[in-house]
């Protein structure tokens, strides 16, 4: 299921509903069939060959079952996780596989041993789901459960991307649901404006010292600052927040705050 996102003052009203920690990766389904294995993407795509290790923990179980999960970088930075997507050349494979090793981390249970586990409400699948707690290693975990204001409180305190809190009572389902909703922790920066692109409107994005800021998000420009950023005042900065630096110091998922004078 995919979740919409929720401002934190909103947080209260999710009271009673069960909190996971977001993981910063790749969505995927994995297939397991007593050692043999399939994972697969969002977009139904077949990605096993990508993670080989993983392959190896989950083989490990001798169950049949469909999880739900992210696959991350054991580092838990999405710009290693990068360096494993779409690579198809066996010899870097192997390498990149030693330099930035991934993880599978299950959230859900869609099916065991034959059954279809979708139409159950989620605290019993996540119960049938911990049954597998025993199979963890390196490569294969189950993602962290608790309290809504215990899990923010956790990943604002140890950098998680955030949580996601979802119904206790809901069944899964393959298309976005009120029933999960999702909080994220973002940092936030005073960056330089340095120009502006025009693709969609008058002003579509903010380039800055540290890449771009997209106003598909965010707030909308007044006309004296369009006329400010028009005029290509050297003296602007914008307050920004984001998830987290690339490896080339861009800002991802960033989102205008504020513009100030300085």
């Amino acid at each position: 299921m995919l979740a919409k996102e929720i401002k934190e003052s909103e947080l209260n009203q999710f009271e009673g509903w069960i909190a996971q920690r977001k993981e910063d990766g790749e969505r995927c389904i994995a297939e397991i069939d007593n050692g043999i294995i399939t994972l697969r993407n969002r977009k139904n795509a077949d990605i096993t060959l990508r993670y080989p290790e993983i392959v190896i923990g989950l083989a490990k179980m001798p169950v049949k079952a469909v999880l739900d999960g992210e696959i991350t970088s054991l580092t838990e930075k999405f710009n290693d996780l990068q360096q494993r997507s779409h690579l198809s050349k066996e010899l870097i494979l192997l390498i990149r596989v030693k330099q930035f090793p991934c993880k599978f981390v299950a959230f859900d249970i869609l099916e065991k041993e034959g059954r279809n586990l979708r139409n159950l409400v989620l605290g019993i699948r996540l119960k049938k789901l911990n049954e597998l707690k025993r199979y963890e290693s390196s490569y294969f975990k189950i993602t962290e459960t608790g309290k809504p204001k215990e899990m923010w409180y956790k990943a604002k305190e140890q950098g998680w991307e955030g949580i996601i809190l979802k119904n206790d009572f809901s069944i899964y389902e393959d298309k976005r649901s009120s029933s999960w909703v999702k909080l994220k922790v973002y940092k936030e920066a005073i960056v330089k404006v340095l120009g502006y692109t025009s693709e969609n409107r008058e002003i579509s994005a903010l380039e800055t010292e540290k890449g771009k800021v997209n106003f598909c998000f965010g707030k909308e420009l007044s006309n004296y600052w369009i006329s400010k950023i028009k005029a290509k005042a050297e003296n602007i900065y914008a307050l920004v927040s984001y998830l987290e630096l690339t490896a080339d110091n861009k800002m991802r998922f960033p989102i205008l705050k504020e513009l100030v004078i300085k």
